[in-house]
């Protein structure tokens, strides 16, 4: 298997809000300004006169996007910040990024805020995507996907004077479908993979989801290439 591409990595921290949210009230117009300031967002809440938002618990949230964070001489692009009362979700590159950032935006909010992050017991979450190619296509190496596959095409259609050739485009693994995602219950969202979009059959790059962090997405398409290939 070759890693093509880390598109995104998602960290959520859950907490109790009686734990964590400042005992003396949340000061928006002082936080929003400090976050925008510190991460350099480009899209952050607007406040006209005499607005204050109301934090509610996930999946409404307080949004910030387009940011960047400096750790180690390195500049790391934030794609999305969200703060919700009962936690806080960052997506970056990859989650040993957004990791980073989280730890950093409550360490802010801590210390400038009255915020108690730190403090609170809390769950994290992650959700990683990945693009990778495989040595073999999935429905090359699983005999019944490859006569699933035999089947529609012998039922499909010629399109211009000709079949056209069909493959397994997705697929996904989870539990009971959610009526509502919450980012701070990522660990709840499926696996899955997919033929990536514009590529070729031929090249068998996939686009990966998983509810897991980046390096560990890794390992476990790198096993399920190995079971591939047994």
């Amino acid at each position: 298997m070759r890693l093509i591409s880390k598109l995104r990595g998602l960290s959520a921290l859950r907490v109790s809000p009686d734990e964590a949210m400042p005992q003396g009230g949340i000061l928006f117009p002082s936080v929003i300004s400090a976050l925008k300031e510190t991460y350099k967002f480009t899209v952050f809440p607007q406040l006209g006169p005499g607005m204050n938002p109301v934090l509610q618990p996930a999946p409404i949230g307080v949004g910030f996007q387009n940011g960047e964070f400096e750790a180690d001489g390195n500049r790391i692009g934030i794609l999305q910040l969200q703060i919700f009362l009962n936690g806080i979700v960052v997506v970056s590159q990859s989650t040993d990024m957004s990791d980073l950032i989280i730890g950093d935006v409550t360490k802010l909010l801590d210390s400038k805020f009255g915020f108690r992050f730190g403090q609170a017991e809390g769950q994290k979450a992650h959700i990683s995507n990945l693009v990778v190619q495989f040595d073999k296509a999935v429905e090359d190496a699983i005999p019944q996907l490859k006569k699933i596959q035999q089947i529609f095409f012998d039922a499909s259609q010629p399109e211009d004077n000709g079949k056209k050739p069909l493959t397994v485009k997705n697929l996904a693994f989870g539990g009971q479908n959610q009526p509502v995602i919450n980012p701070l219950q990522a660990n709840l969202m499926d696996f899955s993979i997919e033929r990536r979009s514009g590529a070729p059959f031929s090249s068998n790059r996939y686009f990966s989801g998983a509810p897991l962090e980046t390096d560990h997405h890794i390992r476990v398409l790198e096993e399920i290439e190995r079971a591939l290939l047994d």
